[in-house]
């Protein structure tokens, strides 16, 4: 049936094929021709199955190559390795080489070729690169060494032979001088004499002549032949070959001889020489010297070079006098060596430099490794010392990690460096190097790093398929392992083969992956089944199955037969095709399967047979497959199986050396034909001597005739069937007894050295070697427990640094086991040669002193021991005595002492040291000076704070061994042990680093070599003060609230004030968080405390206040004295607390949202106003009416910036204020927002009642609604009978408000009805009252209409109750108030209606009042609760804490009068306060029961009040609360300290006001004269430190008296002091005096003044002929300026007045309101002051003043002109502005005190280059009533008046000229000062003082007598603008 289902299928859908599918299968056959070629390809490669070799150079380019430009060069690379194998060349970068026309190409073999060039084309970045040669293969890829190009410019050179200078008999040397440019090519070959001999280079030369391997030539025992000879030296070009001689022969020229006293001096030596490992050399030093051939030694670290028995000559190192030569230059050579030639008339040395260049090696070992996947490699690299080295990995440096690490160690000369991997995988496959770089070469070494045995991996794998009929198809399997491994395909187990629809390929990948592809062009069902891909090398197979499943029917395909072996397992599956295969049945002989255990039948299909037996062969199974639509196929499959050989155990055993073996392998079971092999050690025997027989077809024998240990191993015997191969190993062991291959022998050695004692032995087993030392109890003592024994793994045994404890007897003993083992005996034998630990000494003694010198050799005993004095042997004397013992340890030591020592003393002294052994001699140079003399005329020229200028000379006679002069200073309080020195230059000497302030004693000393002589007489000083050097310590700053920082410190260091400190400055600026920052907020000054003489400066602190809350500042304090402030201290950070935010949010709004719901939303403050960090929100909704005497007050938190207000009362007005929070709390309240909720339904009414008028009507009653939740807009009122069976229908009835009254008419007698009444509003209609029952009746009993209710009524006000009722008869009415009957009342009455009436209301008329009504029929009541409104109670006011600044206050509030408090009142003020202005006044919240009150006056008395407030009005005041802020007047510190007085005035201290908690507003300082009544006073600020009052003036006793002011009040001190006199008329302010220098006098100074002096004669002359024609006087002060046509006579009314004395306080004085910005009015006149006093200081607070003079103020001179005796004018300190700019912002702390003092504090030329930078100082005449003009216009305060100074008497020496101001009014200066114009161009100072010279002399020889005109103003303007910075003064 399956035959039938295929062909019709296959009729149907394959064997009709369309175009497309024929196509199709032409393809699939080209694919099929393509993937077999390939396969074949890939077969070929995994079949060979060896891994590539790696690449190899075998020519290697040089490091270095030197080339001519005419030469050009080429660079070859050859490498050898399996192809494709490429080779090309790239930069030292990596950038590959690319092809420059004719220049630079790669050639095809690989070299690479750079043509010939002119010079003009040469290219530093072609010819003079770095190159690379790269190879790249299969196996990886390598790099050779860096090359270097070095080419060479042909040039024409000359060669030059210089003359020499020497005397007769001495030794020369001549000189080849090669250019500098060709040096490195040009090598000197020969020298030839008189061009008839030619000397050429060796090691050691003749007698005469003797060139050196470097180039130069000695020639020995100059004669007067020499002299007339001429040399000439040849040289040879290295790359050209070209010779060059040199141009003039070189001569020697005879000097002097020398004298018999000259010492040998060292003229010639060797240059530093660098010479290659291996070459030769010559060292030389040339020694001219009086005695002949004077001894030379050569020394090399202290010790022996080319001794007989130094170190040096060990290593090929030989000295010749004055030559050192080494025949094979090793590393070791390396080094400085040292010339030392000694005589009797002393000695010279010369140092000479030798570098030699290793021949750098590099290994790397194994140069090929194989690792198997997973273990761990390393690769060791060798190099000599000194070399860096380095890996690369494929061309790529290999950087150390967690997979590979790179160690490094140094031994034995050698640098190592292993390379180390763990976790082998493919990726670490490749080539290897290891390069070794040195200066000048570098080197490589590869291996071959390969992946081992690999098991395969498959790293891709298909999966299912499912397809239709005739699609394609293609699956893919990649596999990697090493070996290669190969791919094969399955389809159900049986081999899958190519045809015309399948194409199966395979190919290698370059990282050794297998991809193979089946590709099916058209599939069908046939194709379908288990498809398995598998991957085998011969380590092992992998495989992948997946189903391929074909739409179809079922169908079987045909089944080859399987083989099983007997005993293995075996699947057989069903190769069936077709989709879906439903199941799959397996039958034997008509019986399904499975039968029993052995068969398994899987659900795909799979048959499992478990174990194959024998008896199965031959076994026919068949399988029947079962599809859709009950279609099915079936087909069998045979079975045979196969039995494998089987090997009996044998064993082959230990035998001795000629024994016989036999062997025999018998199979003992197993299919034939059977083939029988033998291994050894797993490869084919091929041994001769190993004979295999075969006994028959079943076993094999091994036989060996006479056995040795080269047969050793193991054996395997190996059957092989068509089932399988079986093997059995069994080893062969042969031993040997051990056999000496190296005996030890006894060996001997010097102390300190290395000693080898080999032994070894052969054997099987390896004999183990182990040595013994001999010890008290025999060989007992194994040799390694010895320290410096080392068991070397050869057997050797090795002993370092041998010592008399490793001398003995040695035991080596080997032993294998076999036989008795081997020993041997050997002896090692320490000795010990004479040493010395220096072997030569110095000693350097002044006369008088004493010298020993000690022998003490170590060696081997007996040593004998000499001394020599100029190779003389010294016998004991009495000034050399010789002493000789022995020591402790049997030791000879000898000591020669040298008495008095005198300079003939000096010069070489040795001991010789013998034993048996040798002998050692210690060479001691011994030097005598006489005793030097020290420098003389020490003394001071120049001293400053840090430094003095000392000047000295040469003591006389100079001493013959000084080396230097020494200066010696230390402090006056400290002894010369702690003294310090400098050298002392030649005559001057400036010493710099001392300290300011301090006393030093100062002295010199002569310098020798034996240290400094003895010391000059001492000369004392003292340094000037400086500012003090170092900050305050310890810097704090703590936040101590949101804006107070309480900054602390200690004082700098006491050695650092450098004077007096007088106080603190703390500075402090705002700084970002991200860094940044805004200029310094502020500047605080603090002042310290000044102790008697010492001023010790305690820790500090300080609170800077008005910060911003939680704000970054950056805090830092300067100390200060006299002479400037100190760096500044270390910057503390800190962050002020955070404060609740400053600002309210804003855009509040609110919306009601519904009945009781408010919806309120807003923004956030600005970020500037947080103070903090933002939390929240806090919102505050409060009811506009009150209800119940309540205001309904909410308060709640939310994060958002919305928020909804619920359960609030409907139709009402709220105000709403919202807060935003941070941590501390919420802040300003925003401005109440006023909204209303909707309306909502209203309550049911207050109360309803319903009287009964008559039988037919009753009126109904109520009262509105307690909460109406709107506007009422009707009540409705229900009505309905009450009947007994069932309530009838309500009746509605509506009444429009305010009505609450209805009437029923026509109601039925006797009836019972109910009522019940609602109120209705927009929102609708609200609950009903409960129902009220009334029934009508005949009889109207009394009743009251209105209903009971509270009432609330105003002070003062009138009440009415209504009482209006019904009733027949008439009821009785009665009215009680509490339950007490009315008491009569002038306010009481009652209406005709029976209303109340109470008039003027008070509170006690509150209470019930209640109207009784009654009759026959009945009684009725009403009760209306009064209440009284008033405005509240006064609340009680306390004081809970009083500060300097503020006081908290607490207060209580009684009974609220029924109405809410709405706000409190606090009103303030001092008490001292007279005045009838109003107090001030705070608003409170109504909540709030606490309240701090800020911004108080310290040490002040305050009065305070407090008032509520409700709707009716404010409460009467609390009781007046007095309370006293902190703080008290200020304290004088230190009385006797305030006032000091010196030759420039008298110094008040003002810092010595102590301000007691209240700080100092304002200091007056008042002054006069002890016996005169003339006063005068100045106002201070009260941050003032010191005040300065000066003036020329005799001694006198003067009256000061100093005021402090405080809020808290006023301190006041007077003292008498007398003045020194002598204080010229100046002002200052700052910390100290300081006095610009002096300029130089020249004649650029000199022609001014003369001219000067002309000017002023004439303008004298002017002056006077100007007073002689003035009919009126001038006046001081004229509120207006004169009147010139003389109508006025103010100036002689203002002339005869007489002067008052005036103080304008600093703080009137400041600059322009421009800023200092505007430039100078024409009309101006400045009056530069002139004097050695004349100080300039910035504003830190210090100001100075003048002292009045005893003569009346006001009066005229002799002349009649008036003058300022007590120069009123004179500014009390000096204000700067700058012109054209304003003051430069600080960067950092810089304030305007700083800019001033710094400008201020330039002497000299320094100052008026600051001048012409647009800082100018304002005159100390001008100004001083500048703010008392009204003028307008822009001028700075000194330009706001005229000026006209008076004549200076003639005795009196010139001083600064005084003016007269004369305030100008507002309409003249707008008159005469028009806008400045622009600044007119730079000129120069020489051509401006010469054009104020020119003009001046020219225009005010034109002034005439009278007032001041415009054209004088005018001239003077330009004197001042033309006149610079000289000082010019106008008289008039």
């Amino acid at each position: 049936m399956a035959t039938v289902v295929l062909r019709r299928y296959r009729r149907e859908d394959v064997w009709r094929p369309s175009a497309a599918a024929r196509r199709g299968a032409m393809e699939a056959a080209r694919r099929l021709v393509v993937g077999g070629l390939l396969g074949l390809l890939t077969a070929a490669l995994i079949a060979a199955d060896a891994p590539f070799e790696g690449p190899r150079f075998t020519v290697e380019p040089p490091g270095v190559v030197q080339f001519t430009n005419t030469s050009g060069v080429r660079l070859d690379c050859v490498a050898r390795g399996p192809p494709p194998l490429q080779v090309y060349w790239t930069l030292d970068s990596g950038d590959p080489v690319s092809y420059v026309a004719g220049v630079r190409e790669s050639l095809a073999n690989g070299s690479l070729y750079f043509h010939p060039f002119p010079a003009r084309l040469f290219r530093l970045d072609v010819h003079g690169g770095r190159y690379r040669c790269v190879v790249t293969g299969p196996a990886g890829r390598l790099l050779s060494r860096t090359v270097r190009l070095r080419p060479v410019v042909l040039q024409d050179y000359e060669i030059t032979a210089a003359d020499v200078r020497t005397p007769l008999g001495q030794t020369t040397v001549l000189t080849c001088h090669v250019p500098a440019h060709v040096r490195a090519v040009v090598k000197v070959t020969s020298w030839a004499v008189d061009s008839s001999l030619n000397v050429y280079p060796t090691l050691f030369g003749d007698e005469k002549h003797h060139m050196l391997p470097s180039g130069e030539l000695l020639v020995r025992d100059v004669t007067t032949d020499d002299v007339t000879r001429r040399y000439t030296c040849r040289t040879v070009h290295t790359l050209t070959d070209g010779h060059v001689i040199s141009r003039q022969p070189a001569r020697i020229i005879e000097q002097e001889p020398l004298s018999v006293s000259t010492r040998p001096r060292i003229v010639a030596s060797s240059p530093a020489q660098q010479v290659r490992q291996g070459e030769e050399t010559v060292l030389f030093c040339v020694v001219h010297s009086a005695e002949p051939r004077p001894a030379v030694r050569w020394t090399r670290a202290g010790q022996d070079a080319g001794g007989a028995s130094s170190a040096a000559a060990e290593q090929g190192a030989s000295a010749h006098g004055e030559l050192l030569v080494l025949r094979s230059a090793l590393p070791e050579h390396s080094g400085r060596y040292s010339c030392l030639v000694q005589t009797d008339a002393g000695h010279d040395t010369a140092d000479v430099y030798l570098q030699v260049l290793v021949s750098l090696s590099v290994s790397v070992t194994p140069a090929r490794q194989t690792v198997h996947r997973g273990e761990t490699f390393r690769l060791r690299c060798t190099a000599p010392r000194p070399a860096s080295l380095h890996w690369l990995r494929d061309g790529t440096p290999v950087d150390g990690g967690h997979q590979l690490s790179v160690t490094e160690a140094v031994s034995n000369g050698h640098v190592m460096s292993q390379l180390e991997g763990k976790d082998m995988k493919l990726s670490d496959q490749g080539m290897y190097q290891c390069f070794a770089s040195s200066q000048v070469d570098s080197v490589q070494a590869s291996a071959q790093l390969l992946l081992g045995d690999s098991h395969p991996v498959l790293l891709d794998r298909f999966i299912n398929h499912t397809v239709q009929p005739f699609s394609a198809v293609s699956l893919k399997c990649v596999a990697n392992a090493s070996p290669t491994p190969q791919i094969r395909w399955r389809l159900d187990g049986y081999p899958l083969l190519p045809d015309h629809r399948r194409l199966i390929g395979q190919y290698v990948t370059t990282n050794n992956d297998v991809i193979s592809h089946v590709n099916i062009s058209s599939v069908q069902p046939l194709d379908g089944g288990w498809v398995t891909c598998s991957a085998t090398n011969r380590f092992g197979t992998i495989s992948h199955t997946a189903r391929l499943n074909v739409y179809g029917d079922p169908l079987v395909r045909e089944m080859p037969e399987r083989t099983a072996v007997e005993g293995d397992a075996i699947y057989i599956t069903c190769s069936v095709g077709g989709y879906p295969i439903h199941q799959v049945t397996w039958t034997r002989g008509g019986q399904t399967l499975p039968a029993d255990r052995h068969q398994t039948v899987f659900p795909n299909g799979t048959l499992l047979i478990s174990p194959v037996q024998r008896e199965q062969n031959g076994t026919s199974y068949r399988c029947t497959a079962y599809g859709d639509r009950q279609r099915t196929a079936s087909g069998e499959v045979r079975l045979r199986v196969m039995v494998p050989p089987a090997i009996r155990a044998f064993m082959v055993g230990n035998y001795s050396e000629g024994e016989r073996v036999h062997v025999l392998c018998f199979v003992q079971s197993g299919d034939t034909p059977l083939t029988l092999s033998w291994l050894r050690n797993g490869r084919p025997l091929s041994d001769p001597e190993v004979e295999v027989r075969a006994t028959d077809r079943y076993s094999s024998s091994l036989f060996i005739e006479r056995v040795a240990v080269r047969h050793a191993g193991n054996y395997t015997c190996r059957a092989e069937n068509a089932a399988r191969a079986s093997t059995y190993t069994a080893q062969l062991r042969v031993n040997v007894p051990p056999q000496w291959t190296e005996k030890p022998k006894d060996v001997a050695g010097s102390l300190g050295t290395t000693v080898f004692m080999p032994c070894s032995a052969a054997g099987f087993p390896t004999p183990e070697i182990k040595w013994k030392k001999k010890d008290v109890g025999g060989f007992e003592l194994p040799a390694s427990a010895v320290s410096g024994v080392k068991l070397l793994p050869n057997g050797t045994l090795s002993i370092a640094e041998i010592s008399s404890e490793h001398e003995g007897a040695y035991l080596c003993e080997a032993s294998n086991g076999i036989g008795v083992g081997l020993s041997a005996l050997a002896r090692l034998d320490v000795f010990e040669l004479p040493s010395f630990a220096k072997s030569s000494q110095q000693y350097r003694i002044r006369e008088g002193q004493n010298q020993t010198i000690t022998c003490d050799p170590s060696g081997d005993e007996p040593i004998t021991l000499q001394w020599f004095r100029q190779d003389q042997l010294i016998e004991s004397s009495e000034r050399l005595k010789i002493r000789q013992w022995t020591s402790g340890r049997n030791a000879s030591r000898s000591e020669l002492q040298l008495v008095r020592a005198v300079p003939p003393d000096s010069g070489l002294f040795s001991c010789l040291a013998r034993n048996r052994h040798g002998s050692a001699r210690l060479s001691v140079t011994l030097e005598v000076e006489d005793i030097p003399l020290p420098p003389s005329d020490l003394r001071v020229t120049e001293v400053s704070s840090r430094s003095v200028t000392l000047e000295w000379r040469q003591p006389d006679p100079a001493n013959r061994h000084a080396t230097g002069y020494l200066l010696q200073y230390t402090r006056q309080n400290e002894g010369w042990d702690s003294s310090q020195s400098t050298p002392l230059p030649p005559g001057r000497l400036q010493l710099t680093g001392l300290r300011p302030d301090t006393g030093y004693l100062l002295r010199a000393r002569t310098l020798t070599a034996l240290g400094p002589g003895p010391p000059s007489r001492p000369l004392a000083l003292r340094t000037d003060e400086e500012a003090p050097s170092r900050p305050p310590q310890a810097l704090t700053a703590v936040a101590l609230t949101s804006t107070q920082v309480k900054v602390s410190w200690r004082p700098p260091p006491a050695d650092t004030h450098h004077g007096v400190l007088l106080g603190y400055r703390v500075l402090f600026r705002r700084v970002s968080a991200g860094g940044g920052s805004d200029p310094p907020s502020a500047e605080t000054s603090l002042t310290s405390e000044e102790r008697s003489s010492v001023h010790n400066v305690t820790s500090t602190s300080a609170t800077l206040s008005g910060l911003t809350p939680h704000t970054w500042y950056r805090v830092t304090v300067q100390a200060y004295n006299g002479r400037g402030f100190s760096p500044r201290a270390a910057a503390a950070r800190t962050r002020t607390l955070e404060d609740v935010p400053s600002a309210p949010p804003g855009r509040v709004s609110c919306t009601g949202a519904g009945p009781g719901l408010l919806r309120i939303t807003w923004v956030p403050p600005p970020a500037s106003d947080l103070n903090g960090r933002l939390t929240g929100y806090r919102v505050i909704t409060e009811a506009v009416e009150e209800e119940d005497g309540e205001l309904f007050y909410s308060s709640f938190d939310v994060a958002d910036e919305s928020c909804s207000v619920e359960g609030l009362r409907p139709n009402s007005n709220y105000s709403v204020r919202v807060a935003a929070a941070t941590g501390v709390g919420a802040g300003t309240l925003s401005q109440p927002v006023f909204c209303s909720t909707l309306e909502d339904v209203p309550e049911e009414p207050a109360a309803v009642g319903v009287v009964v008028t008559s039988s037919s009507t009753a009126l109904v009653s109520w009262l509105p609604p307690r909460r109406p939740n709107g506007v009422i807009t009707s009540y409705n009122i229900y009505i309905r009978t009450v009947t007994f069976s069932d309530e009838t229908s309500e009746e509605r009835r509506t009444v429009a408000p305010p009505t609450g009254r209805l009437a029923l008419q026509a109601l039925s007698e006797r009836s019972e009805y109910s009522v019940r009444v609602a109120a209705r509003t927009a929102a609708g209609e609200g609950q009903r009252s409960r129902p009220v029952r009334f029934t009508t009746k005949q009889n109207v009993s009394a009743q009251i209409i209105p209903l009971s209710r509270p009432v609330a009524v105003v002070a003062g006000a009138e009440l009415t109750l209504s009482c209006s009722h019904v009733g027949q008869p008439a009821p009785r009415l009665s009215w009680t108030w509490n339950g007490q009957p009315l008491s009569n009342s002038p306010r009481h009455s009652q209406s005709g209606d029976g209303d109340l009436v109470v008039t003027a209301v008070t509170a006690r008329d509150a209470g019930n009042y209640t109207c009784h009504v009654s009759n026959a029929y009945g009684s009725d009541r009403v009760t209306y609760s009064v209440t009284i409104l008033d405005v509240p109670p006064p609340p009680v006011l306390r004081v809970t804490e009083a500060a300097s600044h503020s006081v908290t206050v607490r207060w209580s509030s009684g009974d609220a009068a029924g109405l809410a408090i709405r706000r409190y009142r606090l009103q303030f003020w001092p008490a001292a306060e007279t005045n009838s202005e109003p107090p001030a006044e705070v608003v409170l919240e109504r909540l709030v029961r606490e309240h701090r009150l800020g911004g108080l006056l310290c040490g002040t008395v305050y009065r305070l009040q407090l008032r509520a407030v409700n709707r009716l009005g404010a409460s009467e005041p609390s009781r007046t609360v007095e309370v006293r802020t902190s703080g008290r007047p200020p304290v004088l510190t230190n009385a006797a300290h305030l006032l000091t007085a010196n030759g420039s005035g008298i110094t008040v201290r003002l810092h010595l006001w102590s301000d007691q908690g209240c700080p100092v507003t304002r200091f007056t300082v008042r002054w006069r004269p002890a016996h005169g009544s003339d006063s005068a006073s100045v106002e201070l600020a009260g941050n003032t430190h010191q005040y300065v009052i000066r003036r020329p003036m005799p001694p006198a006793d003067y009256v000061i008296n100093v005021t402090a002011v405080s809020p808290a009040g006023a301190a006041s001190h007077t003292a008498v002091i007398r003045t020194a006199g002598g204080a010229d008329v100046s002002a200052a302010s700052g910390t100290a005096d300081v006095r610009a220098a002096q300029p130089s006098v020249g004649l650029r100074v000199v022609v001014p003044v003369l001219a000067g002096l002309v000017s002023l004669a004439m303008v004298a002359s002017a002056g006077y002929l100007c007073v002689r024609r003035r009919r009126s006087k001038v006046p001081l002060y004229l509120s207006e300026p004169p009147s010139y046509d003389g109508r006025s006579s103010e100036y002689s009314k203002a002339a005869d007045a007489p002067l008052s004395l005036q103080s304008v306080p600093p703080e009137q004085l400041h600059a322009s309101p421009g800023g200092g910005a505007t430039d100078v009015c024409p009309y101006a006149t400045f009056y530069p002051s002139v004097g050695p006093e004349r100080t300039t200081l910035g504003g830190t607070g210090h100001y100075a003043a003048l002292l009045p003079l005893g003569a009346a103020a006001g009066r005229r001179d002799q002349e009649g002109r008036y003058t300022d005796p007590h120069h009123l004018n004179t500014l009390p300190r000096e204000v700067k502005f700058q012109r054209g700019r304003s003051l430069p912002a600080s960067d950092e702390y810089d304030s305007l005190e700083e800019l001033a003092s710094d400008s201020a504090s330039e002497p000299g030329p320094v100052r008026a280059s600051a001048a012409r930078r647009g800082q100018h100082s304002l005159p100390r005449d001008v100004s001083r009533h500048a703010e008392s003009s009204s003028s307008s216009c822009q001028l700075s305060p000194d330009l706001r008046a005229r000026s006209f100074s008076a004549k200076r008497t003639k005795r009196k020496r010139r001083r600064a000229r005084t003016p007269v101001l004369v305030p100008p009014s507002a309409e003249y200066l707008a008159r005469v000062c028009p806008p400045p114009p622009p600044p007119p161009p730079p000129v120069s100072e020489a051509d401006s003082r010469l054009l104020h010279q020119l003009k001046l002399q020219q225009e005010l020889s034109q002034l005439r007598p009278g007032p001041p005109t415009d054209c004088e103003l005018e001239l003077r303007a330009l004197a001042h603008r033309l006149g610079g910075r000289q000082d010019f003064s106008i008289n008039v």
